[in-house]
């Protein structure tokens, strides 16, 4: 399934009485930036899914399901990588996993 945000869009899976085990990845396209700016897109969003992925865990083992997502980074003309903040990609997250449908 997919769902859009307004900087990320989120692909993912899940799997009923598979256990509880939560995966995520990371894409930056190669077409958006150069290689030090998609990196550092890239640990932005590795360090909001730090925060977040704790509180999707949770909801995954409340439902008992596996739990696959793929986090792809949109970009946005206006919103260069070198302005973008950890607040705004954070926030994206938070919407984006609240929004999953388990099982």
């Amino acid at each position: 399934m997919r769902l859009e945000g307004d900087l990320l869009r989120l692909f993912f899976r899940s799997v009923r009485g598979a256990g509880t085990q939560v995966r995520a990845g990371f894409s930056v396209s190669a077409r958006l930036f150069n290689a030090v700016s998609r990196n550092r897109v890239r640990r932005l969003l590795r360090r909001a899914f730090e925060v977040e992925g704790p509180k999707v865990k949770a909801r995954a083992e409340a439902s008992g399901c596996d739990l696959e997502m793929l986090f792809v980074y949109k970009g946005s003309p206006s919103l260069l990588p070198n302005r973008l903040r950890l607040s705004d990609v954070l926030q994206e997250m938070a919407e984006l996993c609240s929004r999953i449908k388990m099982g």
